[in-house]
This record gives structure tokens, C-alpha cells and sequence, in this order.
């Protein structure tokens, strides 16, 4: 051995295009019943 520690190097991630996982589309789907749900209570009170 050298004496240096071997240091795990972080991975960067290449993004270059926008890509939606299936975490955003549920987060998106929960979004949209939230707005949904609002609406229509609203609605209906009127």
C-alpha cells in the first residue's frame, strides 16, 4: 500500500434531455386529482 486512501468519486448524472421518471408522472397525476378535487368541492357549493 501507498499510504492513499482510494476515494469513492461521485457519478455525475448526463441530463442533457429532459426525461420524466415514474415518480414525476405521480407526482403530476396526484397534482392534477388534488386541482380536480378542489375544483369540484368548490363547485359544488356554489
Amino acid at each position: 500500500m501507498n499510504g492513499i486512501a482510494k476515494k469513492p468519486k461521485a457519478i455525475a448524472r448526463d441530463r442533457r434531455r429532459l426525461s420524466l421518471t415514474w415518480i414525476d408522472f405521480l407526482v403530476i397525476a396526484a397534482t392534477v386529482l388534488t386541482f380536480a378535487a378542489v375544483f369540484s368541492a368548490t363547485l359544488g357549493r356554489g
